[in-house]
């Protein structure tokens, strides 16, 4: 998977980058193995540091999760955790309808 992370208007540092990095690629491998790219962005506006975050998951599925505070790692933490919970969603969709055509399939 590609991931990448940036900021716009600040410099990151390495080890934030770094977190970011190794949290989203971990997130997004527990639901899905063959996800094709992740991004985070961070933006500095006024005291707040707002986070959007995007996967392209599968071929025709991109989620999307956004947050924002004045403390970064706590914005970006709010943007998985919201991330996490939209791809468990979409992974148990997934894996009903494949269980629904199996189950078509054996009858």
């Amino acid at each position: 998977m590609q991931t990448s992370v940036v900021s716009k208007q600040f410099d990151l540092g390495e080890s934030l980058t770094k977190y970011a990095t190794e949290t989203l690629t971990k997130t997004v491998a527990k639901y899905f193995d063959r996800a094709i790219s992740a991004d985070a962005v961070f933006t500095k506006e006024g005291d707040f540091t707002k986070v959007d975050i995007s996967v392209h998951a599968a071929a025709n599925l991109m989620i999307q999760s956004h947050d924002s505070s004045p403390d970064v790692y706590k914005a970006f933490d709010e943007a998985i955790n919201k991330l996490a919970i939209q791809l468990a969603k979409q992974k148990d969709k997934i894996t009903d309808y494949n269980n629904e055509i199996n189950d078509s399939f054996k009858s």
